[in-house]
């Protein structure tokens, strides 16, 4: 068992590593496919590496994951979730998320993180 990060440092990293080489800026990104396994440790990990990367812009974009409607695929997740956000961006849609516990049909994962620190994580 792995320990995640809570601040996520080590996918701000890569982030920005990825940003770097493909000589763009947190301004040239529209939409984030986060890995979102729908677990708390690891959607907040997400979205304090987001946050950490894009700053104030990362409360303005959407950021999603299909992970609550595929599951752990494993070795195929990161293709499953390449054509998920290829289909996305041609599209111009963004796809629900499954587990959500609020009563709302889509809520980014900044978003969430707001609701929960205002109001606790404790909401069922």
């Amino acid at each position: 068992m792995v320990d995640t990060d809570p601040e996520g440092a080590a996918i701000a990293e890569a982030f920005a590593e990825v940003l770097s080489h493909a000589q763009l800026t947190g301004e040239d990104i529209d939409y984030v496919h986060a890995h979102g396994t729908g677990f708390p440790a690891g959607d907040i990990a997400d979205t304090n590496a987001i946050k950490r990367i894009l700053e104030e812009r990362a409360y303005s974009i959407p950021v999603n994951s299909i992970r609550s409607m595929i599951g752990q695929a494993l070795a195929a997740g990161g293709a499953l979730q390449a054509a998920s956000t290829a289909l996305s961006v041609y599209h111009g849609i963004v796809p629900q998320r499954l587990i959500v516990r609020l009563p709302i049909l889509f809520v980014s994962l900044i978003t969430l993180q707001r609701v929960l620190e205002t109001f606790g994580s404790d909401m069922h």
